[in-house]
């Protein structure tokens, strides 16, 4: 079945064995060609494998699947690979499609607020960070990218309570600057 296939290429892919792994996917794809789920899970492979292109095409492939609940997550993924292989503007509007099916992602709102940040439209990363802190306790990571927001915005003070509760919440992590901070 196509679902022993897509276990066994994710066991294959722990143990290293790439080729194996992409012929496990691969077939896991002839037995099911229209599932989005494993549509989806290939796509997540190939864009680890480098293969952005193949990725989006698999992507794209699963939310055309009617029985398939999570397009969201798929349009996710494909904005991740997107923004993985500099392709922001693609990025930025499969996660645009993902926040119309799901507009309370976690996940969707922490990548555009990265993603926004990225192309330096700071109030607008503001605004999608905001979003996604309403929904609940943010990680580290989210912290961190809280407080480059803020300080690329010019509001030092924000940006020092964010490093305040990234110090109190969360004391074995410390903020990095993203490389596009300097």
């Amino acid at each position: 079945s196509a679902d022993v296939q897509i276990v066994l290429g994710m066991i294959r892919e722990k143990l290293g064995d790439t080729a194996s792994a992409g012929a496990h996917f691969e077939r896991a794809t002839k037995l099911s060609p229209g599932s989005g789920h494993v549509l989806n899970v290939y796509g997540v492979w190939l864009c680890q494998q480098g293969s952005a292109a193949a990725a989006d095409a698999a992507f794209l492939r699963a939310t055309t699947d009617v029985y398939y609940k999570m397009k969201d997550q798929a349009l996710f993924n494909a904005g991740k690979c997107a923004m993985q292989a500099g392709q922001l503007d693609k990025a930025e509007a499969y996660l645009r499609q993902g926040l119309e099916l799901s507009p309370e992602s976690p996940a969707l709102l922490a990548r555009m607020a990265e993603l926004q940040f990225r192309r330096g439209n700071y109030m607008s990363a503001r605004a999608f960070y905001q979003r996604r802190e309403s929904l609940g306790q943010p990680t580290p990571e989210l912290l961190n990218l809280a407080i480059s927001i803020e300080k690329a915005a010019g509001d030092n003070v924000a940006a020092q309570r964010y490093l305040q509760r990234l110090k109190e919440q969360f004391p074995e992590h410390t903020y990095t600057p993203p490389a596009t901070e300097g």
